[in-house]
């Protein structure tokens, strides 16, 4: 359609109808005010988590949250079916010090990464239990500037990790980029 914000290709149907409604959360996490489109809606899923920054959702369905403001890793799930994942509905999953942004779940591991360091723990979809020490798969990344590491694996297996600029202006080049590592 004219208003779509994005590329269309020359084939996409331009006639699908949205849903009535989409929304199936819970009345009483509702946004109010929430700026969505007609037809859907907004609730708060979880709440009281401390600075989440990333996220990553298993095959289960279970949600991985990377706690900046607790280095840690949270599993959050729905047990009871009520929409939100509640108090007793989240466990700690992994930590190590200074995690604050990539997580990626690959090949039976989960990757987190801290300014400097990407670990990894064993996983398997649907484990609720602290996953014990980390193993240190990359380590002495530049740091300080723009430290959030964002994760992410290609049909390879290899791990991609984005390394930010040291400010807003930075003419280092080993800095502002994503660096590809063979964990193999």
């Amino acid at each position: 359609t004219d208003d779509w914000p994005g590329d269309v290709a020359e084939d996409a149907p331009t006639d699908v109808p949205l849903p009535a409604d989409t929304c199936f959360g819970p009345t009483v996490a509702a946004v109010d005010n929430a700026g969505v489109p007609a037809g859907f809606c907004a609730w708060t899923w979880a709440a009281d988590l401390s600075a989440p920054r990333g996220i990553e959702v298993a095959s289960n369905g279970d949600v991985l949250v990377g706690e900046r403001g607790g280095s840690r890793i949270t599993v959050l799930f729905d047990s009871d079916g009520d929409g939100v994942s509640g108090p007793g509905e989240r466990a700690p999953l992994a930590s190590a010090s200074g995690l604050n942004h990539g997580i990626a779940i690959h090949e039976g591991s989960l990757y987190a990464s801290s300014a400097a360091t990407v670990f990894r723990w064993p996983y398997a979809p649907g484990d609720r239990a602290d996953l014990g020490s980390p193993e240190t798969v990359v380590r002495d990344i530049p740091s300080g500037g723009h430290s959030t590491r964002t994760l992410a694996f290609d049909d390879a297996g290899r791990l991609y990790v984005s390394v930010g600029s040291g400010g807003n202006v930075d003419p280092d080049s080993s800095r502002a980029r994503v660096r590809r590592f063979d964990l193999s």
